[in-house]
């Protein structure tokens, strides 16, 4: 049984992907360059960045990369409600 999306799941995900977008339009890449950089389509970046797609770890990774960002930088918006 898939696990249900919450409110701070998509929240989260819009936050990550407006970093996202940020970081790579600081760079002047377009999200074609980009996406052509790490093997991706431009509609995949396009969905990150708009928050539609969680992105798997093993493509943060390489996004990073290209975007000469830490993978931690990205997470940060991201803190745990402690119990």
């Amino acid at each position: 049984m898939a696990r249900q999306t919450t409110a701070r799941d998509r929240g989260f995900r819009r936050e990550f992907g407006a970093m996202l977008r940020e970081r790579r339009m600081s760079l002047n890449l377009s999200q074609e360059e980009l996406a052509s950089s790490v093997n991706l389509t431009q509609a995949t970046i396009s969905n990150y960045e708009n928050g539609r797609s969680e992105m798997p770890v093993s493509i943060l990774v390489s996004v990073c990369e290209r975007l000469q960002f830490r993978p931690e930088e990205l997470l940060s918006i991201f803190r745990p409600t402690p119990y």
